[in-house]
């Protein structure tokens, strides 16, 4: 197995906890008759068209615009593609991104509130056991064993690309870009509704880190920051790993909480 594939099966399992010795499709449908968002829901069929939700990445609002429902599963374009070959291939796709660090802190702060359901509790209660700062967390908790063990933590990247870089959905739309940057897709969908007014409520400051946490971060997520283009925040100093750090410099560090 290569290390791309016990990711994806490491992924799944923990997400989904789907039975064995049955192929993905099979496996899928039937979790599904268990109480699991859809993979391809009615609405999508009907539309012809892929949503792919990206954790923390604003795909609550894009759901409820597109589909009328927020219950849209965490998908990898691999589900939906090995799920039904013959959709994946014909259907529109398309997908948000956001700035790999402001997705981390928001996703950070979503679990330590409690989310959504046992597993989004039980990863703030991990992370409130082990660390007590953000930047604690980055540094001493956070690497990629822990990042494909809690969805809103993976990367975009596992999500929207292939292992060679390949975007495997027709548009992805950045966060920071919304609403005028989803009014193609719109147009696209016949969608007259807009996005103004998207939940992006919470403006809390991402706390300052140096260093060794950014580096950290940077590593984790860098197919992120390379493959939809967002530049790597500069730190102002180093970081003593602890929480106490000289700070970072980000024109985009906000922890917008865009679902």
């Amino acid at each position: 197995m290569t290390p791309s594939q016990f990711r994806q099966a490491s992924f799944l399992r923990h997400r989904y906890r789907l039975p064995r010795f049955l192929p993905l499709g099979w496996s899928l449908r039937v979790r599904e008759r268990t109480g699991i968002a859809s993979v391809y829901h009615p609405r999508s069929v009907a539309k012809k068209v892929i949503f792919i939700h990206v954790p923390k990445a604003a795909g609550s609002s894009i759901g409820r615009l597109v589909f009328g429902t927020d219950i849209i599963g965490h998908y990898p374009y691999f589900v939906y593609q090995r799920y039904d070959p013959l959709r994946f291939e014909n259907y529109y796709k398309f997908s948000l991104v956001r700035s790999p660090l402001t997705r981390l802190f928001s996703a950070y702060r979503y679990v330590l509130s409690g989310g959504k359901g046992r597993a989004d509790a039980k990863c703030g209660d991990v992370i409130r056991a082990a660390s007590g700062s953000f930047e604690d967390f980055v540094c001493n908790v956070l690497d990629q064993a822990f990042a494909y063990r809690w969805v809103h933590f993976v990367p975009q990247s596992f999500f929207l690309c292939t292992d060679a870089d390949k975007l495997m959905v027709d548009d992805v739309v950045k966060v920071e870009s919304l609403p005028d940057g989803f009014e193609p897709i719109g147009k696209r969908l016949g969608i007259s509704a807009s996005l103004h007014g998207f939940n992006r409520q919470d403006t809390t400051p991402i706390p300052e880190l140096g260093a060794h946490a950014l580096a950290k971060v940077h590593s984790i997520y860098r197919r992120d920051y390379r493959n939809f283009g967002y530049p790597q925040e500069r730190a102002t100093g180093t970081s003593n790993g602890t929480g106490n750090s000289p700070g970072l410099s980000n024109p985009s560090s906000h922890g917008s909480a865009a679902s």
